[in-house]
């Protein structure tokens, strides 16, 4: 901190020029705190005023980085905004669109693809057994135990 005063203390200096720069220095501080404390983020500024010795600096410091929390707070709301006003056209498109038509997909010609046999097992739930039993009806696969 005393770096920041920007007084010189030397052997060529006198006590007299040493205290009147003191002086100044504390008053300029006063000065700065006075109107520090009229602003509405005072302690906020004071925390940014001790780093920087600066009134004008710490004030906008403090107002940019408000500023920069307010732009962000709004670009938030408006996304949040458009992703509602998006939601709300996909859910009306969606309950005046007709249900999709699914197409069965080609089933491959006897001819084309050739017939395999092979061999495994299954360990599963009823309901899962039961739903392999009408994927391969679906299909129309033989099967066997």
């Amino acid at each position: 901190m005393f770096e920041q005063t920007g007084v010189k203390a030397g052997l060529s200096k006198s006590v007299k020029s040493l205290k009147e720069a003191v002086a100044a220095f504390v008053d300029r501080v006063a000065d700065d705190a006075q109107v520090i404390k009229a602003q509405a983020d005072a302690d906020e500024i004071f925390v940014e005023y001790l780093k920087t010795l600066n009134a004008g600096q710490s004030i906008n410091i403090v107002r940019q980085r408000h500023k920069d929390i307010e732009d962000r707070r709004a670009r938030a709301a408006e996304e949040t905004a458009r992703e509602m006003a998006i939601a709300e056209t996909v859910a009306t498109v969606e309950e005046y669109a007709p249900p999709p038509v699914i197409e069965p997909a080609p089933r491959a010609k006897l001819g084309t693809d050739p017939v395999k046999t092979t061999r495994f097992w299954v360990r599963a739930k009823i309901s899962v057994l039961m739903r392999i039993k009408r994927f391969l009806e679906s299909e129309e696969c033989e099967y066997g135990q």
